[in-house]
């Protein structure tokens, strides 16, 4: 579950009731209530924050990241580096992508 969801809200529905956060600013009642009347869509998804912390990686992981960025450096293949480190390619993906969100969060 995500820290938006888990947060307690006052639901913007207009009830004035405070509660979990389902989605969309409605609690948990309020968002069955205008999911089962057809009316989710008349409330706005809400937005995750710009500037939200990334996501803590372990210790494990983040060697693995130090070892695929010196592969990568040798000019080592992705599927190459991936055998190596004892990954999937996909794993590899996702290490780009981490690696590209905290080149974006540098240059902010």
């Amino acid at each position: 579950m995500s820290s938006e969801r888990s947060r307690t809200v006052t639901c913007i529905c207009g009830c004035g009731r405070t509660g979990p956060h389902h989605g969309r600013g409605l609690i948990t009642a309020c968002w069955h209530r205008e999911k089962y009347h057809g009316r989710l869509n008349d409330w706005p998804l809400t937005q995750a924050p710009v500037n939200r912390p990334m996501r803590l990686i372990s210790e494990s992981v983040r060697g693995r990241l130090e070892d695929y960025l010196e592969l990568r450096s040798w000019g080592v293949p992705v599927p190459e580096a991936a055998r190596r480190l004892g990954v999937s390619e996909r794993t590899i993906t996702r290490y780009n992508s981490h690696l590209r969100a905290q080149e974006e969060s540098r240059a902010a």
